[in-house]
């Protein structure tokens, strides 16, 4: 029944985090370093952002991750960061660690791992079995057994189409 395989919670999912500030997308780019671009370039724009974007951090998965969604079951690993400092620090504490280079790199890893906690708990209230070792270097893994991706809607008679699918 639809809805029932982790395709629909995953993209319900994403859905809430956009809302807290997230560029969320699947099957983005063709490795990491191409979906992190692809996210990059997705930002919308802010004008009351202190970075003039929207979104705060990033969560995706690239076409080889997808690629790996053929058989089931399979570990879909995510992909997770922060393009600016997370929304739970304080102004006059972000402005103490811009100070020291220190101060910086703690400043860039609390806000990854910030992300990473938003994506586990979205995909936990999800219903998502999801796994990530606290590690902001370590991907977060969702176990996959039910990917069920609807196929796209087949093109009306009257489109002069056969409704043959492509490989």
């Amino acid at each position: 029944p639809p809805g029932s395989g982790q395709f629909d919670r995953l993209r319900e999912a994403f859905d809430v985090l956009r809302q807290q500030g997230f560029v969320a997308a699947m099957a983005t780019g063709v490795d990491q370093a191409d979906g992190i671009a692809a996210c990059e370039d997705a930002r919308t724009s802010d004008g009351t952002a202190e970075d003039g974007s929207r979104e705060w951090a990033y969560v995706f998965f690239h076409e080889q991750d997808a690629e790996r969604l053929v058989e089931t079951p399979t570990t879909l690993h995510l992909s997770y960061g922060a393009f600016r400092h997370a929304p739970d620090l304080e102004p006059d504490h972000v402005a103490l660690a811009e100070q020291s280079l220190d101060g910086r790199s703690a400043l860039r890893q609390h806000s990854r791992v910030s992300a990473a906690v938003a994506v586990v708990a979205a995909l936990a209230d999800h219903g998502l079995d999801a796994t990530w070792s606290g590690d902001p270097s370590e991907r977060i893994a969702v176990r996959v057994d039910r990917w069920q991706k609807p196929l796209p809607a087949a093109p009306s008679e009257s489109s002069g189409q056969d409704g043959a699918v492509g490989a």
